[in-house]
């Protein structure tokens, strides 16, 4: 069994099908070409990607298209987020080209309870515990699962023509934005300016300033100070060191910087952060890392999604796009299947 949360069904010598769940995001973009869905089970994120900024909370449902540049911030230290990655692989084979579309699918405080989103939840839990199950016929179940419930994500959300100059244009912009956040991730501690960033992505500091707003949601600046807080809060994590010294190694101008990042960000200053560290041996900070299993705020969660009523998702009304009848008895069939196979 799995220490942590995370599973892979491989096919064609790729992953195919993947879950997994993490907890304090790194300050990071990136984009792959999987379809991603997450549920944030604990907490409260915030994350920018296709334009749009959405504030995640405990419940919530974000659907990220695949190449899809995006950025994850964490609201709270201990956030919990379950990922699903699907292969466009899957979705091609049935001649639908996601990369034609702009796909919103989102929900807020107005409709995470929403009947279709109960019924995500219900089945992205199912695809866990196929995935965890770690059989042959699991793993078809799995797959059968994502790409159905995947599939008609995709028909019911709210979708645009890409309006693109091209797809090499669009795979060109990543790799700058990617040249940047690289840069920075490299330099942060010595605080370059924005005509070094730009001197070092090759292009005018105004174009690419802009740019990187539209593609991230925030500036290149404030990025570099998440960047440097991220970093002070992982060596606050492994080093019991004098704090002025940690802020100046993180690219920190002084202490007072420090203090005042600590505050926005966190709601706690540098000395009040250590107290917490030192009276918690739990990671509590922000860097990536993938829960350990089994964890009791993750089973709690994937236990009551999985109590929602699967009949919820036939019943219609005037505010919810629901799941096609046929889509929800095609899923009951699968899982029929299973649970006769498994006896």
């Amino acid at each position: 069994m799995n220490d942590i949360y995370h599973y892979e069904f491989m096919k064609d010598n790729a992953a195919w099908v993947k879950q997994y769940v993490i907890s304090g995001n790194q300050y990071r973009f990136g984009w792959h070409g999987t379809i991603e869905l997450m549920i944030v089970l604990d907490g409260e994120v915030e994350v920018f990607s296709d334009g749009n900024l959405h504030r995640l909370e405990t419940d919530d449902i974000l659907l990220i298209n695949s190449n899809s540049g995006h950025s994850i911030f964490p609201l709270s230290p201990t956030s919990i987020i379950l990922v699903t990655e699907l292969s466009a692989l899957c979705l091609e084979t049935f001649d639908l080209n996601t990369q034609q579309y702009h796909i919103v699918f989102a929900s807020d405080k107005k409709t995470r309870y929403d009947i279709q989103y109960t019924h995500i939840r219900y089945s992205i839990a199912k695809i866990l515990r196929h995935l965890q199950a770690g059989e042959k016929i699991d793993y078809i179940a799995a797959e059968a699962l994502a790409t159905v419930l995947f599939s008609d994500i995709i028909k019911q959300s709210e979708l645009r023509i890409n309006d693109e100059p091209g797809e090499a244009i669009g795979k060109k912009v990543n790799e700058v934005i990617k040249k940047v956040t690289n840069y920075i991730e490299t330099n942060y501690h010595a605080r370059p300016s924005l005509s070094e960033i730009a001197d070092a992505a090759g292009y005018n500091k105004t174009y690419l300033s802009t740019l990187f707003k539209k593609i991230i949601g925030i500036s290149i600046y404030e990025y570099m100070t998440r960047v440097k807080l991220r970093n002070a809060l992982t060596m606050m994590e492994s080093d019991e060191g004098n704090l002025l010294d940690i802020a100046l190694s993180n690219g920190f101008a002084d202490g007072r910087s420090f203090k005042h990042c600590m505050e926005k960000y966190c709601g706690k200053s540098p000395q009040e952060y250590r107290h917490l560290l030192v009276n918690n041996k739990q990671r509590v900070g922000i860097a990536r890392y993938y829960v350990r299993c089994p964890n009791t705020n993750v089973e709690n969660q994937i236990k009551q999604y999985m109590q929602s009523p699967q009949g919820d998702a036939r019943v219609t009304d005037s505010n919810n796009y629901m799941l096609k009848k046929e889509i929800t008895l095609h899923c009951s069939a699968i899982l029929d299947l299973i649970e006769l196979r498994s006896e």
